[in-house]
């Protein structure tokens, strides 16, 4: 047998398709080899090997499988148009084993995991001299694997659960671990990074895991963890979050964190330059996509960072527009979700700035354009006959699509009209709706632009904005929610307006009670504060742990979600996977999807 190499478990690396094949393997990098011995036995070779345990953070943020991953599936999204494009994730439909974003998750994850698993048991043999930087190092480690292991049990479940790199062989017969034990490696993993891990870097590597980070990053997870028990031990976990998450917002200062001031500032932060990255004081954790500082190459994307782009309409060639890549429109065409009606109904854009900074509604010419016949107005943009001859000038209003009721006749006005009703059917507000597969502009919708570049420069398709992974806001509402899980809305009521009150256009207008604060309540703040960065599909995996009422919620307030099952509230494990195991039926797929 060839010696394994780049392993992440068995075969997720590695398709195995016959019996007669079944021990062949893919010779990548073996990090038994002699290269890796001699690069990892000193501690600038060591730090080349953490290097490269970011990389696969790419796979999610920034990216758009990490979109779909992440985001949709949920209550907040609709495929744009009702497009086929990747239903297998934002309608669930056909969802089975072996398939695109899933299956290269899963090899994203135990790639990363084993490489961890590497430097981990290796770092004794790369003769630091300086125990500090030495424990920064594991840190680093340690916070990594965590966050991988989040993602593998919240995608998968109780799967393999990997402390060893996998290097000279494989063992084929796989065993499933709890969810309850990937909780203990993540939990004590990320106690260590805290306890280990410098309050900052140096600015040229700002990216790097720090102190906040895995303080936030605990909160979550005993949060998290809470949920997978009842009982006397949920409230233990309970209190841990609540702790975790309070013992960051008061040591703040100290940490080098705090929240901006505004929340347009947020999305501001992530395109800023690299200077001003490196002081980001809302983000507890970024990856870095700067085309400025080489010094951060080794943790950078190659494609760069193209999050910004599948939630926005489409806007090329459209009356009085098109497509301007040096500008705050962006790429345009490349439209893959739209958001929900529940979505744009959680803002009272009357009160909260939050939602003018999240979303678009108004476009302006940027080209002439005169009506014409041609341009058949009626069938293809819902006009009336009336608007041939008018003119739309570069500067006037191009387009308009408005969360609610134009307030107008959208027929006859010379630019594109779109109002709530033109896309949803009966769109009523606390109640929720499907997208209106009759009306020929459904195309068109309010576009999330929270990480827009309002000064972009770059003519690509791509951009180079830092991906938001976790920042301080988020730690404000796991305390919160922490509050209501221990039976306390009283206490989670500061947590929840601090954050309204940033987001308030009058002092006080959003400020709640204890009797405002439920479960649904912190589960629709998040919704408003984070919409689009990609924590929606484990906000709503968490609280519900009860499946059936997992789909329940989100057909509640997404009705589009008609093929929604209580099974997929896992993934499925990759066909490669269960193909390479000597004991297929033994391990298993979960439940719902085609057995082996």
């Amino acid at each position: 047998m060839k010696k394994l190499r780049n392993l992440s478990y068995a075969a997720a690396v590695l398709l195995v398709t016959s019996a007669t094949s079944c021990k062949k393997q893919l010779e990548e990098y073996n990090p038994h080899s002699g290269t890796a011995e001699n690069l990892w036995n000193n501690p600038e070779g060591f730090k080349s090997l953490v290097n490269s345990a970011y990389q696969e953070l790419h796979f999610l943020y920034g990216q758009e499988d990490g979109f779909f991953l992440l985001e949709t599936g949920s209550d907040l999204w609709y495929s744009a148009g009702r497009s086929g494009y990747a239903r297998q994730i934002v309608y669930y439909e056909a969802l089975q084993p072996g398939q695109g974003q899933t299956t290269k998750a899963w090899t994203s994850f135990y790639k990363s995991i084993n490489l961890c698993n590497a430097g981990i048991n290796r770092i004794d043999d790369a003769n630091f001299t300086n125990e500090t930087e030495k424990n920064n190092r594991l840190g680093e480690l340690r916070f990594l694997r965590a966050l991988y292991n989040f993602h593998l049990v919240e995608q998968f479940g109780g799967v393999m659960l990997k402390t060893k790199e996998s290097a000279d062989g494989v063992d084929l017969y796989a065993k499933r671990n709890t969810p309850e034990e990937f909780y203990d490696v993540i939990i004590s993993d990320l106690e260590f990074a805290k306890n280990n891990l410098p309050v900052s870097w140096p600015a040229a590597e700002y990216s790097r895991a720090t102190k906040k980070a895995a303080m936030g990053m605990l909160a979550k997870a005993y949060l998290t963890r809470a949920y997978y028990s009842t009982g006397a031990d949920a409230q233990s976990w309970f209190t841990k979050a609540k702790d975790a998450a309070v013992e960051l917002i008061n040591n703040r200062t100290a940490l080098g964190t705090d929240l901006f001031q505004t929340f347009k500032e947020v999305g501001a932060s992530v395109n800023a330059s690299t200077a001003a990255r490196a002081t980001n004081k809302e983000a507890l954790f970024v990856l870095a996509y700067s085309q400025e500082n080489s010094a951060l190459n080794a943790l950078t994307g190659a494609n760069g960072n193209r999050i910004f782009k599948w939630a926005m309409t489409k806007y090329r060639d459209r009356p009085g527009m098109e497509n301007a890549y040096v500008n705050a429109y962006g790429v345009d065409n490349e439209q893959r979700v739209m958001p929900t009606w529940h979505l744009l109904d959680l803002f009272d854009e009357t009160k909260d700035v939050r939602y003018s900074a999240s979303f678009q509604e108004t476009w302006f010419a940027n080209k002439v354009h005169t009506w014409t016949a041609q341009h058949n107005p009626v069938a293809n943009y819902g006009k009336d006959a009336s608007v041939i001859g008018k003119t739309i000038n570069i500067g006037d209003t191009a387009m308009r699509c408005k969360k609610g009721d134009l307030g107008y006749d959208g027929k006859v006005v010379p630019w594109m009209a779109v109002g709530s009703s033109d896309l949803y059917i009966n769109p009523v507000h606390g109640q929720g709706a499907a997208i209106d597969p009759g009306k020929v502009i459904t195309n068109y919708f309010p576009s999330l632009i929270k990480f827009m570049n309002p000064n972009r420069t770059w003519t690509g398709t791509t951009d180079f904005a830092d991906a938001m992974i976790m920042r301080l806001a988020e730690v404000y509402l796991i305390a919160a929610e922490a509050y209501v899980g221990l039976g306390d809305p009283a206490g989670a009521v500061p947590y929840v307006n601090r954050i309204r009150e940033r987001a308030a256009l009058t002092p006080g207008a959003l400020d709640v009670t204890a009797a405002d604060i439920n479960i649904e309540f912190i589960l629709d703040e998040r919704a408003r504060e984070f919409a689009g960065e990609l924590l929606r599909w484990y906000d709503l995996k968490r609280v519900f742990h009860d499946q059936s009422k997992w789909v329940e919620y989100i057909k509640k307030w997404n009705p589009d979600q008609t093929l929604i099952e209580p099974y997929h509230w896992l993934r499925p494990v990759p066909t490669a996977e269960l193909n390479t195991l000597l004991n297929p039926k033994e391990f298993g797929q979960n439940p719902g999807y085609l057995q082996p």
